[in-house]
């Protein structure tokens, strides 16, 4: 059984029977982890608010190798980012931001730049930065440092440089007018 510890951003969470939860977490050193946090529904859980959407804090857990799950055995809080929970467009914000990582990584695939941009993607929507902005230089900056940046600066067809007639999604960049005209 392999103790893990490390600072971790709560992306996600379900319900799993009666009192348990599966919490999806992004921290520094392990990547994305999925753990159940026992009893965490009950009134007088341990974790108390502590396993929210968007809450930094420092993660303990336990790793028996028998299943994808984890144990999560405690969480304390270290950020918990609860101005983005009371203003409904730094919500939906933050949701994308946290979706995106959720959907774009794999298990225990570690990205610490990644963890870098998220945890000050959250800051900056609590700040008085314009959510929308916030979101969108996070999605441009998450696609860089996993490695999927789109070309924009030349046509990916024939790498002419400007005018681009419009993007192409299958090549990962955009294409001149001459390009655009000779495909289907």
């Amino acid at each position: 059984m392999a103790l893990g510890k490390s600072a971790a951003v709560v992306i996600g969470s379900f319900d799993l029977g009666e009192s348990d939860r599966v919490i999806t977490f992004y921290s520094r050193e392990y990547g994305k982890v999925r753990g159940v946090a026992k009893a965490s529904r009950r009134m007088r859980s341990r974790f108390g608010g502590a396993l929210e959407l968007f809450t930094l804090g420092q993660l303990v857990f336990f790793d028996t190798g028998r299943s994808d799950l984890v144990r999560v055995d405690h969480f304390d809080v270290l950020e918990p980012f609860a101005a983005l929970r009371t203003d409904l467009e730094r919500l939906g914000q933050g949701a994308w931001v946290v979706e995106c990582v959720n959907r774009l990584t794999a298990e225990h695939d570690p990205h610490a730049a990644l963890y870098g941009l998220l945890t000050r993607s959250l800051r900056a929507l609590t700040g008085a930065a314009t959510p929308p902005r916030v979101a969108v230089c996070f999605g441009a900056r998450c696609l860089d440092v996993l490695g999927h940046r789109p070309r924009l600066d030349r046509c990916v067809e024939c790498g002419r440089a400007y005018p681009f007639a419009r993007p192409s999604l299958d090549e990962g960049g955009v294409t001149c007018e001459a390009c655009a005209a000779q495909a289907p």
